[in-house]
């Protein structure tokens, strides 16, 4: 919530007290930040500066956002209906500008109402005949096939391969950059069951060179919270592979750090990669090649084998080896003498040092069978 002239005029003392106050309490969502502050739903949002605030797991039922500046709003499953006020709002660039477009298009013109209905209650395999068929120049209802195609495709949610032939189909005939983007973060809000479709969106942004967009990437923050992994790792990968800020890496480390280890492990998968293929070795248990924790103790033996591991890869031989990453390479049947082992183990834990800055801690304990050699393990 922007704190600006127009607020302080239009709130109460009491109001823009409480709204201070909860400065303290970032993990509260919009609606019970508005609750804490004493807000009420249905006056006073009317005409407020809201621009490129988070609202996920909000409830909007029953907000009033007649004229308010509500640009660039992001957020997953935020909740709103016919009780969610938006008269004269400005929701340009908004999760709710192509499903407010859609809904005031069917309320004007009963025909497209009429046939959306009709078409939306067949089956999926006929619904994607139909938007193919009409999406078509030559089709019957072409002029009324766009419309009834992306309403089709939002009331599928609970379908992801629905959703996601529809948007295969939706996408590449969506002639305005703002309307198509207006679609995608839509159905990032929706939070999809399935990753098909987030993965579908975030290929659709690559190829409209729209990743440095900044609401989209708060969108996708926003996705690293979701409920569902698939989701989470999609948002994950499609942030840190296309240039991340300092603050984009440690909101998702503060996730990882607070999530499970599926999330942990993602984290740790995707700093390897950006830092390099060394790092994404020296990350990697020596015996399953899973990725490793943000915490993780391994015995003595454990950092030798990647040590040896690390000695094997760099003098492979295999002709199929050389265009691979270290960690997917078979490595050489060579024989390494116990101290090529030993000088090689200390720069793995050079490198393990300097993962600590960013909040990976891989660390060795000592164990009984330390001096156990394991060179013809």
């Amino acid at each position: 919530m922007k704190d600006s002239p127009f607020l302080s005029n239009a709130l109460s003392e009491a109001a823009l007290a409480g709204i201070e106050a909860l400065a303290a309490a970032p993990q509260a969502t919009f609606q019970e930040q508005a609750k804490l502050a004493g807000l009420v739903p249905a006056k006073d949002f009317r005409h407020a500066d809201l621009r490129n605030i988070d609202l996920t797991d909000s409830d909007l039922h029953g907000f009033d956002f007649s004229g308010a500046d509500l640009r660039g709003i992001t957020g997953i499953r935020v909740r709103w209906d016919q009780t969610t006020i938006f008269d004269g709002a400005d929701l340009s660039g908004s999760i709710f500008a192509s499903k407010i477009r859609l809904r005031t298009f069917f309320n004007m013109d009963q025909q497209a109402n009429n046939l959306l209905a009709s078409v939306a209650g067949q089956s999926w395999s006929a619904q994607i005949i139909w938007a193919a068929e009409n999406l078509r120049p030559t089709g019957k209802f072409h002029e009324l096939a766009l419309p009834i195609t992306e309403a089709l495709f939002y009331r599928a949610r609970n379908d992801e391969f629905l959703q996601a032939e529809l948007m295969r189909y939706l996408a590449p005939r969506i002639s305005s950059r703002e309307a198509l983007y207006d679609m995608l973060t839509a159905a990032i809000s929706d939070d999809p069951r399935a990753a098909v479709v987030i993965r579908s969106v975030f290929s659709i942004l690559r190829q409209h060179q729209m990743t440095r967009n900044a609401q989209i990437r708060q969108q996708a923050l926003a996705l690293v919270k979701s409920r569902n992994p698939a989701n989470q790792e999609e948002a994950v990968r499609f942030l840190m592979r296309n240039l991340p800020t300092r603050e984009e890496i440690a909101a998702i480390r503060t996730a990882a750090e607070g999530g499970d280890g599926f999330l942990e492990s993602m984290y740790v998968a995707e700093i390897s990669r950006l830092l390099g293929q060394v790092y994404e070795l020296v990350t990697r248990d020596p015996v399953s090649n899973a990725t490793l924790s943000m915490k993780t103790v391994l015995s003595s033996s454990e950092l030798k084998l990647i040590a040896r591991r690390w000695l094997r890869a760099k003098s492979s031989r295999y002709e199929k080896d050389v265009n691979l990453p270290l960690v997917q390479r078979k490595g050489s049947d060579h024989y390494y003498s116990a101290d090529e082992i030993e000088k090689k183990a200390v720069k793995v834990q050079v490198l393990w040092s300097n993962l600590k800055r960013v909040g990976i801690e891989i660390d060795v304990a000592t164990d009984v069978d330390a001096n156990v050699s394991i060179i013809e393990t």
